[in-house]
């Protein structure tokens, strides 16, 4: 999971203007799933998802509800609350897009506050909201998760692990399943042999083998793992300091 910032004033043109729900029972699917809002959503998070980092490619993704639009359950009791956040079903900064596994396996309707005296759904507020799944386009999750290799960890602090950090990998299971699991570790033990491979070449020039092919290939592993690294790398989350 990796922070993946959006304008939020910058809106896609198909929900400019629309009308919020007035209630659950008037929200029309086909407007936040209106011309170029998907698009939108895979440039600003680099064609992965918003929760595990996993590449959409067949798999073409879903609109997310940050905050879910007809009812809420409190992970891991499955029993539906209602109403939901009904108004935000076409608000630009609620929306993000998952893969269909954390949409449908995972994510689900759950949003559990730190506080639920913060929730205020019938006054329509969330400002008094402190959700305990992290929303990466509007917060850095490096603050709540890091990686121990390939493994997701809660940060801990003076009083242990950190609610945020754990509930998000609880909830959407990063450790727990297996092909997720496997993914990350095949990308974290490539881009270790690129790390080898890069300290034996500098070492070898250091040593004075200095041949154009080594430099081609120390600049080769450079820009590998510069592109491991970066935003759009998949689960490029286990690179960051």
């Amino acid at each position: 999971m990796r922070h993946c910032p959006k304008d939020i004033k910058d809106v896609p043109a198909a929900l400019v203007g629309l009308v919020p729900p007035a209630s659950a029972a008037d929200i029309k699917e086909h407007l936040y799933k209106g011309e170029g809002v998907k698009d939108r959503l895979r440039h600003d998070q680099h064609d992965k998802c918003i929760f595990c980092e996993c590449r959409i490619n067949g798999d073409y993704g879903a609109i997310e509800h940050f905050r879910p639009k007809k009812g809420y359950t409190l992970y891991p009791d499955n029993t539906l609350i209602t109403p939901g956040y009904y108004w935000l079903a076409y608000d630009w900064s609620n929306l993000l897009m998952s893969c269909s596994q954390c949409n449908s396996s995972y994510k689900k309707n759950h949003f559990l506050l730190a506080d639920e005296s913060g929730r205020h759904i019938d006054k329509q507020k969330i400002t008094d909201e402190e959700p305990l799944l992290i929303n990466p386009s509007l917060e850095n999750p490096a603050r709540y998760i890091e990686f121990h290799e390939h493994i997701a960890a809660a940060k801990t602090d003076a009083n242990g692990d950190n609610p945020k950090g754990r509930h998000t990998i609880d909830l959407l299971q990063l450790n727990g399943r297996p092909d997720l699991v496997r993914n990350r570790r095949r990308v974290w033990n490539n881009y270790q042999t690129e790390k080898n491979k890069l300290r034996i070449m500098e070492e070898m020039l250091d040593r004075g083998y200095v041949f154009d092919e080594i430099k081609q290939l120390v600049e080769l592993c450079r820009r590998t793992i510069a592109e491991m690294e970066s935003p759009d790398g998949e689960y490029s989350a286990m690179f960051l300091p």
